[in-house]
Order: C-alpha cells, then structure tokens, then sequence
C-alpha cells in the first residue's frame, strides 16, 4: 500500500496523520502486507503527488524484494517498533534503520508525560534508534514523530527512504 501524502488539510484536527499512522499499524500487523511512505516524494499542496514514478519504483522495489526475492537491497522505509522509558529520557527503537540520518536539523519529535500534553523534543540519532529528550517532560511516558497532516518526515535510512509519522499513544488513551 501507499501510504497516504501529508497535506495542508488544516491546523485544527490530525485526521490525516491518524490515518497515516493507522496505515503503518495495518502494515505492521497483516502477513504479506508492506507500505511505501512518500512524505518526501510532494509539496504539501498537493493532495496527490505528482511523482508517480518514485512512488513506482518504490513498490517495484518491494514486490521484487518481499515477494519475488531477487533483490537484497534495503528497499524498505525506517519503521518504528518500540520505545523505551529511562528517566527523563524515550529510547527509540526502529526496522530498516541502517544509516539513520536527519536531512533537516528541525526536530519533529514531541514527548508527553502521563497528562499526554506534548512538547518539542530535542532527539540524538544513535546507530539504530533514536534518544528524544524534553526539559518540559519530567517522566516521559509517550513520543510522536511527524504528528500534523502536513509533516514531512526529515530522518531517512540510508536507501534515503522517509521515516513514516507515529504516536506511542494507543487508541484507547
């Protein structure tokens, strides 16, 4: 599947970044299911990106790794996985996440204590996963990453593929 573009739906709700972390959640659960992330392929004006060979090429990449497995190749997007809390800091761990890097220095991380009120983030790529860090949060219990219709992931693997959005949060929180 494709995951869904970011777009400037407006400021006042997260309905597009919910669906873009539901799709993940999907792809993350269902045997056989894997999803391309293009918040990097478009502008945020446009509600469907116009580079519709990138987003090709990277399900042919998939299909040809996963499915017909004639690829070894690193073809799929860093996937987050699991967080860890010590102290005042979130530990985070990812899939796909050879040659981590940030192409912007804009940290859109954000943590939460158990009153789930998030504030920016200060993170430090360490090989594999991240530290997110925030003096607002004491005892952190929640991260986000990318969490605005319109966020445009800036951490990569080294395949250059986008780190999708997520929320620690769970549904029923």
């Amino acid at each position: 599947m494709v995951q869904i573009a970011p777009y400037n739906y407006g400021d006042n709700h997260f309905g597009s970044v919910q669906i873009r972390d539901a799709q993940r959640r999907v792809s993350n659960t269902i045997v056989h299911t894997e999803m391309v992330v293009i918040s990097d392929i478009s502008s945020v004006d446009e509600i469907h990106p116009k580079d519709k060979k990138s987003v090709g090429v990277r399900l042919a990449n998939l299909a040809l790794k996963k499915h017909y497995k004639v690829i070894n190749d690193l073809v799929e997007s860093p996937n987050f996985s699991s967080v860890t809390f010590r102290k005042n800091k979130a530990i985070l761990s990812f899939n796909y996440a050879e040659g981590l890097y940030q192409k912007t220095s804009k940290s859109l991380f954000e943590i939460a204590g158990e009153d789930l009120i998030f504030h920016p983030a200060k993170f430090k790529i360490e090989k594999q996963g991240i530290r997110v860090i925030s003096k607002q949060v004491r005892v952190p219990k929640y991260v986000r990453f990318a969490w605005k219709n319109n966020a445009q992931s800036n951490i990569f693997n080294k395949a250059n593929l986008p780190l999708s959005s997520f929320t620690t949060v769970h549904k029923n929180r």
